[in-house]
């Protein structure tokens, strides 16, 4: 029986180490080039990230840059649009200067709540003042008083007016406006 177990154990050894070198040879033939090939597209999966991060890289610069124009821009534009806090004592001025030259009779103006620039809604650093104004009128100078004031800069809007007709044939109207300008706000700190 001894004889039997050495030449089995013989047998299974041999078949043991002709299989081992089957498989040895198949890793060699078949699996050994695929993992090279492997390694090599995780060179370049690697290098072409690296570059397509020095593309993005180098376009999100470019953005940046345009970004950058286009917000001076607007910020230099922003002017024709907001005065400062000083710059609304001044309009009072001018809006006078206004009615002064477009021959409007009886006229008042008054800056609402000392010139107190208001919240809006959505707006962290520009806010809203508003001023009345009452003056008498014929229907062509209170035309141009108005395209006057829509052609100062910065712009002022006229929020709200109101025309009452004069009494008489050939008086004037009694008009009152209420207009708003953009107030750049004070910044705290």
């Amino acid at each position: 029986m001894k004889r039997f177990f050495q030449e089995y154990g013989t047998t299974l050894g041999l078949i043991w180490i002709g299989s081992a070198l089957i498989f040895v040879f198949a890793f060699m033939l078949f699996l050994k080039p695929q993992l090279q090939t492997k390694k090599k597209l995780a060179k370049q999966a690697a290098k072409l990230k690296q570059e397509y991060q020095q593309a993005s890289g180098t376009l999100n610069e470019m953005a940046r840059g345009n970004f950058e124009k286009e917000l001076a821009m607007l910020k230099d534009r922003v002017d024709e649009f907001v005065t400062d806090s000083d710059g609304t004592a001044n309009l009072t001025f001018d809006i006078s200067r206004i009615a002064g030259k477009n021959k409007v009779s009886a006229f008042s103006i008054k800056g609402r709540n000392n010139l107190e620039v208001s919240k809006i809604e959505g707006c962290q650093t520009i806010g809203e003042s508003k001023i009345d104004v009452d003056f008498e009128s014929g229907f062509e100078q209170f035309a141009r008083f108005v395209n006057a004031l829509e052609r100062h800069m910065p712009v002022i809007f006229i929020d709200d007016f109101s025309i009452e007709r004069g009494r008489k044939k050939g008086e004037n109207s009694r008009v009152a406006m209420t207009l708003a300008v953009f107030v750049q706000k004070r910044q705290d700190g």
